[in-house]
């Protein structure tokens, strides 16, 4: 089993879950989300996978018997977003810690992560009915801004 360690919003923790399932595919192994640090973000798309300690801010205690259990023998931490720094050292019981933002590594397996990323139906659901009036229009652009990452701090 790999454990990889969710950081950040919910763009930084899709490429998190993406490597953290390519990585289980390519070691034939199991892996696990540690949402300890981190608010689990993803729960509007219709993930499945083996385990997930989802976002439950279990006592400390709980948490770190839950962590015992699982064989762990090195981590691995990747500062610079990128997969190919560490693509050669990729093994199962492994620890997981970085953004992972690096759109070539997933386009083998660009067809299941586009399903697992779907919506679920009731997000669905609700984004249709508030906005019918506008998607009427064929002519819609939408634009995204991470202002979050450019305000100042006071």
């Amino acid at each position: 089993m790999i454990r990889v360690r969710l950081i950040g919003g919910m763009g930084n923790q899709m490429f998190q879950f993406a490597f953290a399932y390519v990585i289980s595919r390519r070691v034939h192994t199991t892996f696990i989300l540690d949402t300890w640090f981190e608010k689990f973000r993803l729960g509007a798309f219709q993930l499945q996978f083996p385990f997930s300690l989802f976002g439950f801010k279990i006592f400390y205690l709980a948490y770190s018997i839950i962590q015992t259990r699982i064989s762990i023998k090195k981590t691995i931490s990747n500062k610079d977003c990128t997969v190919s720094s560490i693509a050669e050292s990729f093994s199962d019981e492994t620890d997981y810690v970085g953004y992972f933002q690096d759109g070539r590594f997933y386009a083998t397996y660009e067809v299941e992560l586009r399903k697992l990323f779907t919506v679920k139906d009731v997000y669905r659901k609700q984004f249709y009915k508030k906005y019918e009036s506008i998607l009427q229009d064929s002519k819609i652009l939408v634009i995204h801004v991470r202002a979050g990452d450019y305000r100042a701090t006071k």
